[in-house]
């Protein structure tokens, strides 16, 4: 086979790419083409951070710098990322917006970096003592996830509880974790698109 038609047929496979989008609009070709750098790091038990930085140019017709205003990059933003090769992207991260800093540096670029954590952060937290009163476990599990704002996949459970409570000093993340999903054998996460899931354990379905 002649390398060119090689070349062709895995090119793609070989381009890098990413897709950035926030609050359900993909950054436009204006911004996108001055990405300098676009990073997802992930750890075991921890929230995704992500970060986006863009090199500003100056704004000669309103003054200032360009992107430092964008209503895009704003705290509280939804904000997606994909990567991968040519066509084949997967999502690495769904979150918000939680910091904005500007880069000046003797001899290079300004910059801006826009970094949050994935939408499992919120529910991370440390929060105040909650009560649950006359609801089962997925009842429980489905107020957490529309208090955080996610989406929710969730088996029905036969665990009830008249009575059940978080403590001040655990998270709705470790609440959901530690307690609901570890008494009953549940499986639980918060996957990359943003969604909760719980579920029951893929060797006990049918």
């Amino acid at each position: 086979m002649a390398l060119e038609t090689i070349a062709g047929k895995t090119l793609d496979f070989y381009a890098p790419r990413f897709e950035v989008v926030i609050e359900n609009q993909r950054l436009p070709v204006n911004i996108s083409k001055v990405i300098r750098e676009v990073s997802v790091e992930e750890e075991k038990d921890k929230a995704s951070r992500f970060s986006i930085t863009v090199s500003v140019e100056p704004d000669r017709e309103k003054g200032g710098f360009e992107w430092l205003d964008d209503p895009l990059f704003k705290e509280g933003n939804k904000t997606s990322i994909r990567m991968g090769y040519g066509s084949d992207l997967s999502t690495m991260v769904h979150g918000r917006i939680e910091e904005l800093e500007s880069g000046f540096f003797s001899g290079d670029a300004p910059t801006l970096t826009v970094s949050g954590y994935d939408v499992s952060c919120e529910l991370r937290k440390k929060s105040g003592e909650k009560t649950f009163r006359n609801k089962s476990y997925g009842e429980i599990v489905k107020d957490i996830a529309d208090l955080g704002g996610l989406q929710a996949t969730i088996d029905p459970t036969n665990r009830y509880e008249e009575v059940i409570r978080k403590k001040s000093d655990t998270s709705y993340y470790r609440f959901i974790k530690e307690v609901l999903a570890a008494n009953l054998r549940y499986e639980f996460l918060i996957d990359r698109e943003g969604r909760l899931i719980f579920v029951k354990p893929k060797d006990e379905e049918t």
